[in-house]
């Protein structure tokens, strides 16, 4: 298998073909199995040494990245980090190398683990796992949003740590929303099975685990998780680059804006009280064209400080 092809797949900047001809060709046996193993080693060494810059344009010729990652593809930073853990037994101390993805403010990320498993990253959001991750066990830690569609192990189950809940893939396709930042939490399942466990909870008063089927979702409510059916599957085609939003208010729909353009609103007083709104918007056609859009449908004007950073709606 061509090197070059590999490092793309690892990327996330492989095509659609190449991606599911390397999948293809990883499954034939254990030798190519071990070998994108061994490839992907080193592809994290090269980044952790800081030459990732290096390896991009070597690994990059000159086509097309796949359309849904076009804009972001290329403002991705991956950041190694080292920490010191102590391991109980031996009395040792080992390093643990953690590779960490984070994607700015407007941006969204799609990548591969070395498992062959996909994510997508939503904006502002944080995603860590150990560069050794596949070898013992499959666990990641995520700050933010990100949509899982998960190659099955029996032996190594898929875990997802957030500050809120752990989640832990019982072979599936799954959106989890937790922002450290915000109260907005929740497990959404798409495909499989998936268990739900608060990361608060420890002892003998540690609630049961939620077990969440297909169509169904998960959310906090007073400490508790709670569970409902998906209403509507169009809110996870963040990962298309689309906004799309159901029966929300203008201040809901403000309040996801800051996390997709990184501003700041300010809304008056009696803005979008009780009228709901229905409908999307591409991300990339920018801020400035969905706020005109929404004017159509709720009267108000908007005003930017001098840095841009900060918006003021108000009603007319």
């Amino acid at each position: 298998m061509d090197k070059n092809k590999l490092y793309r797949y690892f990327e996330g900047t492989a095509s659609d073909e190449e991606m599911q001809e390397i999948r293809t060709w990883s499954e034939q046996n254990e030798d190519n199995e071990a070998l994108l193993r061994r490839e992907r080693k080193l592809f994290d060494a090269i980044i952790l040494s800081g030459h990732s810059e290096e390896l991009a344009a070597k690994s990059r010729e000159p086509k097309a990245l796949p359309h849904l990652w076009r804009a972001a593809a290329v403002l991705v930073f991956v950041v190694g980090l080292a920490m010191l853990i102590k391991y109980m037994g031996w009395g040792t101390e080992q390093p643990l190398v953690l590779q960490k993805v984070v994607v700015p403010k407007g941006q969204r990320v799609n990548l591969i683990l070395p498992d062959s498993s996909v994510v997508w990253l939503n904006s502002g959001s944080t995603l860590e796992y150990a560069v050794d991750f596949g070898a013992d066990s499959r666990e990641v830690t995520l700050d933010g949003e990100g949509y899982f569609d998960i190659r099955h192990h029996e032996d190594k189950p898929f875990i997802v740590h957030t500050s809120k809940a752990d989640v832990t893939d019982l072979g599936t396709k799954f959106n989890v929303e937790s922002y450290k930042q915000t109260d907005d939490f929740s497990i959404s399942l798409m495909k499989g099975c998936v268990s739900v466990n608060l990361a608060t909870s420890s002892g003998n008063n540690k609630p049961r685990p939620v077990i969440l089927r297909p169509d169904e979702m998960v959310h906090l409510e007073g400490g508790k998780l709670v569970k409902t059916r998906i209403e509507d599957h169009d809110a996870y085609r963040w990962r298309d680059g689309l906004y799309c939003f159901r029966d929300k208010s203008l201040k809901e729909i403000l309040k996801d804006f800051e996390k997709y353009y990184d501003v700041k609103f300010i809304v008056g007083s009696g803005v979008a009280a009780s009228h709901r709104l229905t409908g999307k918007f591409r991300i990339a056609d920018g801020l400035d064209y969905a706020l005109r859009v929404l004017q159509e449908e709720e009267p108000f004007t908007y005003t930017r400080s001098e840095d841009g950073n900060r918006i003021t709606i108000r009603t007319k």
